[in-house]
This record gives C-alpha cells, structure tokens and sequence, in this order.
C-alpha cells in the first residue's frame, strides 16, 4: 500500500461526505451540508444556542482548539463515496461526517478501522452497519423506524400490506424488519416486490406487479431517483386514488417532488395526486429543532455560500423551512467535533483511546434532541431513540402554488405498541389520496367482512325460518330436508343397478337357511381358474346354494370386480378369499363339505354359466350387469330348493316375475341383462347430429351386410349399399370392413382386396375432400392383441398373382387409410394376428388399420352394448365431416 494511504490525521480536520451532485434534489442536500459546517462554526465560536456543550470546556488547552471542514462530494453513489473517502485521508481528516446511504456505509466502515478513520453517518440506517467498528449514526435505525412504520399501519385498522423496496443494502434488509415486525404483531405477511436503484423501468415494473395484487395499503421504500417510474406509473394504473393508501421512508420529501417536477421529471398531475401521501417513522424533538431552525434561520445564501463553494446558489427558502434530516447532519458533525476536542484534551478518562471509542462515549443535547449511542435494545454506535418522536407526514399542497410539503403528525402510542393512533383533531383534520377525508380500507378486510355479513345474514334467514316462521317455516325446513334427502338418494341411485321396467334398486335378502353371502370371488380355487385359463377372458358365475361364485379371469382383477358389484348392487353380500376367509389352505375343501348335497354335483360340476370379461369398460359394464343377473337367479334358486319343503315354491318363483315348469317350475326363470337399468350407461345414437351417412358393404366380406343392415334401420340418417355404389348417394360413404376368420381368404379374398383398393383408389385421386372416405368399420375379436396402425410388412399374406401384381403397381400409390374397425367375438373371431398375416402387403403399408376396431358381439347382451358404441362412432364421423 502506497505511502499516503497512511496519511497522519490531523485533529483539527473534519471531512464531511456529501452527496452534491445527481441527488435529484439539490436544495436539499446543500442545506444537510451547510448544516453540518453550520455546527463546525458553531463550535469554534463555542456558540452553545444549539449545542450547549459547545460552550463547555473541561481544559484550558480546548479553547485555543478550533476545527476546519470541508466537503467531499460522493455522487450519491458507493463508487463515489469511496472515492471521496479517499480524498478526504488524503487531506488528513481525523473524522469522518457521512454517508448518506447505507450501501456507501457499508463499503466504507471496514476503512475506516482498518485506518483508525471512524465515520458518523446522518442518513445510514440499515441494521447490517449495527456494531460495526468506526461507525456511528444520529438517525434512527430501520428497526426503530419498522417499528413505527407496522404501529401506524395496525392503528388504522390495516392487516394486509404490501411492500415496494429498491433492491439494494438499505431496502432490502429494511422490507425484512417490516414484514417481521407486521409478523410479530398478528399483522398477514406482505408481498415484498423489489426494484433496481435509479432504473425507471424497473421501477414501473414493481407497481405493474402490484397493480395485480389484491391489497391495497402500499408501503415504499426508496430514493429520489426512484420516484418518477415510481409515481407515473401508479397514476396511469389508478394506484393514485382513494381506493389506495401509501406510507414513504424518510428517505424522500415532499420538497424532493417539486423538484422532481420542476425538472419535468413528474407532472403537475400527478403530483396533485399525491397529496395525501404519508410517511412514517421518528422526528427531531420538537424543542431542540425549533432552536436549530432559529439559528439556521439566521444564514443567508452567501454565508452557506463562504463556507464552501460548492453551495453557492441556494434559495432563501430554504433557510425559513430546513428538512429534519439537516438536524441529524448537524449532530453527526457535533459528535465528531466533541470526540475531537475530547481526544485533544487528552484527560484521564481518555486516554489510549482512539477516536472510534470516543465517539460512542459522547452524550449531548443537539439539533434533533439528546444524543447518546447504543443502550437497551440498540448496538454499539446506534442512536438511542428515546429522545426523539413517533410521527406520521400527511403531504399537503400549497395555497396557490400547488407545491406540496407535509404536515406533521404525533403518533400517541397505547397499550399496545403495535397500535399507534392519531389525537382526534389530528384524525379529523386527515386527507387522503384522492381528496378522501377518511382512511381507504383494506380490501381484503372488507372482502372478508362482506363474507361475514353473508354469511350471518344466511344464519338469520335461517332462523327467522325455523323460529320467525313458526309453523310454515318448519314445514318448508322439513321440505327442504326431505328434497335434500331425495337428491342424495337419487344421486346414490345414478350409480346403481334398478330394475329397467320399475326404476327401484335391487333387494337381496338371506331367506334360505344358513345363507349369508350372494356371490363368491375366489383368489385361491385353482379348478376354477384354470377353467378361466383355458376360457381365455371369461368369468364363470354359478349357483351355490343361498349365494353364488364368480371366478374372474385374472387373480389381480377381483378386487376391482368386488368394488364395482358393491357399487352397483349395494345389498349383494360378496365373500372374497383374500378379505374374509380365515385360513387358506382347505378353500375347495370346505365350500364342497358346506355345500348341500342336493346340488353338489351342480355346484361342483362342468355346467356354469359363463359371462365373458372384455378390455372395453362399456362392455365390462355388460358383464357386470350380467353377473348381478346370474347371483339374482342363483338367489331365487336357492329360495326355491329351501322353501321346496314348506310349498313355497311359487312365492319363490314370482320374486323374479317367473313361473313353475322345466325341472319342478324353477328351470323356467330367465333374466336377461335388459332387465337391468344403469343411469350412465351409453345409449344408442338414434339419430346422427351431423350429415347423413351411407355404410357401404362390399359382397366378398361375409356377415358385413347383414351389420350394415341391422345399422341403418336402427340409426336415423345412415343407410347401407353394397359397393360398388350405383346412382346418386344420399350422403358421405363410410366403408364397413368386418374383420374375423375369413377377411380376405379363402376364394373371396382378393376380390375384397381390390374392393378395398378401389376405395382408395378413389380418394386419392379427388383433389378436393372427397365425398367417400377410405375407413373401415371393423370388428375385431375380443380377445386379440390390441388394433392400431402398424407400418410392418404383413409376414404372411397371400401373395397375389403376377397378373394382380403388375396390374397394381401400375396404380398411384394407396392413401394413407385412418380405420374404424370391427371384429366378431370368440364366436367367428380370430386373433388380429392371423387378419395381418391375410392381408395383402399394399394395403397393410397404406395403413388400413391405423384405429383400434370395435368389438362385436353374436351374443345379445354384449351385442347391443356393440351396436351402441357402433352407433355412436358414425354419429362423431358425420359430425367430423
């Protein structure tokens, strides 16, 4: 390090760092640093008006002891403040008066000790410089001021709040105290929305942001600079108006507008709407200012101006009205004037102690009240608050002149130091954003309350209903009951089987001897299952006495088979292995022992009825109702072998609307899924929404007729033809393609082949959307791999003749055919594997089958549930075209 980075201090040098130049507001500032040479003449002239200890001496030696200051100008900036740091130890300044800001504090205190320099700041007030070496302030600190700041706020009622803060080392950590305060006093955490010093577009972003918010008391913490994106972008949001409040730091002025405004920076508009800004936190003493004033009173212009250069031009205002902040720069400079003196003494209580020390022993009466450093609640060189007062600004504007300047406000504290309210002359006299005489309310409070109300007003209509009323009112209550209970019921019945001709649920009783469950779901039957194997998907459903067994395709299933029969057949008692049987080892063994020996051969038997277990839940939804079909015949079997004895057979027999015949009367009963009813079960399309279709069947697809057929007079709007189409259609072709054993093998199958081709064919050779659409409407076996568009050669269908070869690769190339399939069932159907192997190699490239193909069903029950998801399909294609 150089030489004069060492330069020795000189007792009688001050240097005070001031922010001269890109302050916003140079009025200003050069009345904070004519205040603090104020003081430095002041001492020398032991003027006591102010300070009475500069009158004071405790040595003969002081009274020949006189000071210099000078100015040092750090441009508002930390680079600039350090670089007047610099200078002024270079001209040998043994105390330090400044900074302004706390980010210029923070880069400078660690100098300061390290070169015995120590700084006493009138402005810094962020709590990272609290016990920090070489540092002192006369302004409170931003704990103090959070403190005021969440007491003002709860004392007007407000619990919701947001914070705008400059991102930098005051604002931030400043925004923290606050919410930590409001946390500690039962006030609802802010939102803290930060911005970038000088940086007007990130300004205008942060009230953007808090446009959006829903509260509407705004708290804001920046610097002059910041002011304008600040305030104009509030007023062309509407943030301005009485719907709002906002409460500033001290670290702006009414006087800091003006300015503002009077270099074009804001406009008259919207300043006019900032009367009734507030600004909260502590003031001067009120008698100590007012004899600061008096004397600061007494300067002119020119005096300001023959203390320093760099103060010439100063209004004569100026000196009428000081800011408060010049109290605070007139201290910090008494402060290190007394430390000074102190350490020229050099008396017994102040020896070997450097000038940092000495500074945080001085106690006072200055310019903003009595100065003393650190005590209860407060860190080494942290000024004691107690002298000075809790205040809140209200922004007024001038008579005439429209300038705005501010009234001041004692806060009177309660109980309570969370709340702090106004005198009531001083509430009455408030005005408001927007020219409002009362405090804007918080808009969540008021949302909440406007809640209570309702809902309060809902509990006294209500009980003017139950009591007011009297009779008619506790009739329409029981109504009300009744209709609520009937809507509970109905909603529980929409899930539920009931009878299609009758719409009631289902009864299941246990009137056969020793009978306690209908249906048995078993993990463990291994007859059973393999019976199931060896099936394919199938679940076999028999008669067991008073209950009846289900035996489901695959172990993991039965559990979801258990809760969908329970939900929609809530009185059927279903006995799974897995939930109720105590041991596992003997299941087959005891059902055949528990089983009556008169239908144990029935039971145990080869002869079951079988209900089929498919992937699609609309035809699972078939085999559950199947199911519950066969445990009510399995019931009223059972009725009927107890009740055999005891003649009861007929009673038996008409639970389920079926009379006597076949084996002893009980043989003829017959239930059909169809007699069972389910509110969410799809239904046919009568009738297609969008224009008319016409299923086209090609001869060579056997049993494709027959379904186009059955389609069209089901469906209004659809009708079928065979290809090739002859005469004027009556409406968009749709291809039907039946997929089963015999798709294009045996003798028709290359005629079915070149029946598709011409279908594509044609649509690639219509430039425009053409009328036919190449799809096919296919039926795929239930049990198959799953359908879906596969661009592999086909491994094993018929090679065509050499003739049909050359004939098609003298066609344009097939278009790419999206398919609606449909394959038969176990009954005719084959795995998908087998129609690939079948189909010829052009049309399995050109993507025939690119949809899964819908099921269809020889069997009635699963054979509507086909027709329905059939019919549904070409009603989505008429309206897709």
């Amino acid at each position: 390090m150089s030489e004069r980075c060492f330069t020795a201090p000189d007792l009688h040098k001050i240097g005070v760092l001031m922010p001269l130049t890109d302050n916003g507001d140079p009025q200003h500032w050069k009345a904070m640093a004519c205040a603090a040479l104020l003081a430095v003449a002041h001492f020398n002239a032991r003027d006591g008006s102010v300070v009475p200890a500069f009158s004071q001496s405790s040595g003969v030696s002081s009274l020949a002891f006189n000071l210099s200051a000078r100015l040092y100008d750090t441009a508002y900036t930390p680079n600039g403040a350090v670089e007047a740091f610099r200078v002024a130890q270079d001209a040998g300044s043994a105390g330090l008066v400044g900074p302004y800001r706390s980010a210029s504090s923070i880069s400078l205190y660690p100098r300061g000790d390290f070169l015995d320099l120590p700084l006493v700041s009138y402005g810094s007030t962020s709590v990272v410089l609290s016990n920090k070496p070489a540092f002192s302030r006369t302004v409170p600190t931003d704990e103090d001021s959070a403190a005021v700041v969440v007491s003002a706020i709860g004392g007007f009622g407000w619990r919701n709040f947001n914070i705008v803060h400059v991102n930098d080392a005051w604002g931030s950590p400043y925004a923290q105290l606050i919410a930590a305060r409001a946390a500690a006093c039962g006030l609802n955490p802010p939102l803290k929305i930060k911005f970038e010093y000088d940086d007007e577009q990130s300004a205008r972003e942060a009230v953007r942001t808090l446009s959006k918010q829903p509260q509407t008391i705004v708290v804001l913490l920046a610097f002059v600079n910041d002011l304008p994106g600040i305030f104009n972008e509030a007023d062309a949001l509407g943030l301005l108006s009485g719907s709002h409040a906002w409460i500033g730091s001290r670290s702006f002025s009414p006087a800091s507008v003006n300015a503002l405004v009077d270099a074009g920076r804001i406009s008259n508009t919207t300043r006019d709407k900032l009367e009734g800004m507030l600004q909260a936190g502590h003031a001067p003493n009120t008698e100590s200012f007012g004899l600061f004033k008096q004397s600061f009173a007494r300067l002119s212009p020119k005096e300001c101006e023959a203390m320093d250069p760099q103060l010439g031009g100063m209004e004569p205002s100026t000196f009428a009205d000081p800011p408060e902040n010049t109290a605070y720069a007139f201290d910090a400079t008494a402060t290190v004037a007394l430390a000074l003196r102190e350490q020229r003494e050099g008396n017994l209580t102040s020896a070997n102690l450097s000038t940092a020390e000495l500074l945080r022993r001085v106690s006072f009466e200055g310019a903003s009240g009595a100065v003393s450093f650190g005590g209860e609640g407060h860190g080494a060189g942290d000024r004691n608050v107690a002298s000075l007062s809790s205040e809140l600004r209200s922004w007024r504007q001038e008579d005439g002149a429209g300038e705005l300047d501010y009234v001041p406000l004692p806060l009177e504290a309660g109980a309570n130091p969370c709340f702090a309210t106004l005198s009531p002359e001083a509430a009455a006299g408030m005005v408001w954003l927007g020219g409002g005489s009362t405090p804007p309310r918080d808009a969540i409070l008021v949302a909440e309350e406007e809640e209570r109300r309702r809902r309060d007003e809902a509990q006294a209509l209500v009980w003017k209903l139950c009591v007011g009323v009297g009779v008619p009112g506790l009739l329409l209550l029981a109504c009300g009951v009744a209709l609520l209970f009937y809507s509970f019921r109905l909603q529980s019945r929409r899930k539920q089987l009931l009878w299609r001709h009758s719409r009631l649920p289902l009864r299941f009783s246990h009137t056969a001897p020793g009978g306690k469950y209908h249906l048995f779901l078993s993990h463990t039957w291994l007859s059973g299952q393999d019976q199931a194997l060896h099936r394919g998907p199938a679940a076999a459903v028999q008669h067991a006495g008073p209950s009846t067994r289900l035996l489901p395709p695959l172990p993991r299933q039965v559990h979801l088979i258990k809760r969908r029969l329970s939900t929609l057949a809530p009185g059927m008692d279903i006995f799974l292995d897995v939930d109720n049987l105590q041991e596992f080892g003997s299941l087959a063994d005891e059902a055949r022992r528990d089983c009556p020996e008169a239908i144990r051969d029935e039971i145990f038997g080869t002869s079951r009825p079988v209900v089929s277990w498919q992937r699609s839940d609309a035809f699972q939804q078939v085999a559950l109702k199947r199911i519950v079909a066969e445990a009510l015949l399995a019931w009223t079997r059972g009725l009927w072998h107890s009740s055999r004895a005891s003649g009861e057979e007929a009673a038996a027999g008409g639970r389920l609307g079926g009379g006597k015949g076949g084996r002893g009367g009980i043989s003829g009963i017959s239930l059909g899924s169809d007699a069972l009813y389910l509110h969410t079960e799809a239904r046919l399309a009568a009738r297609l929404q969008g224009g008319r279709l016409v299923l086209a069947f090609s001869r060579h697809n056997p049993g494709a007729r027959e379904i186009a057929l059955e389609v069209a007079s089901l469906v209004a709007g659809c009708s079928a033809a065979e290809w090739p189409l002859a005469g004027p259609l009556d409406g968009r072709v749709v291809p039907l393609l039946l997929l089963d054993a015999t798709t294009f093998g045996g003798d028709c199958g290359e005629d079915l082949a070149d029946d598709v081709r011409q279908w594509c064919a044609q649509v690639a050779a219509s430039r425009e959307p053409p009328q036919e659409e190449c799809s096919a409407v296919a039926l795929r076996p239930s049990f198959s791999s799953s359908l879906g568009g596969s661009s592999r050669r086909s491994g094993g269908g018929r090679a065509a003749s050499p003739k049909r070869r050359n004939s098609l690769s003298r066609r344009p190339s097939l278009s790419r055919l999206p398919s609606l399939s449909c394959a038969r069932g176990p009954e005719g159907g084959c795995p998908f594997e087998e129609v690939m192997q079948r189909t010829p190699t052009d049309l399995v490239h050109a993507s025939l089958f690119t949809q899964i193909a819908l099921p269809w069903f020889e069997q009635p029950d699963f054979r509507k549930a086909a027709l329905v998801a059939l019919s549904q399909e070409l009603d989505q294609r008429s309206l897709a075209a």
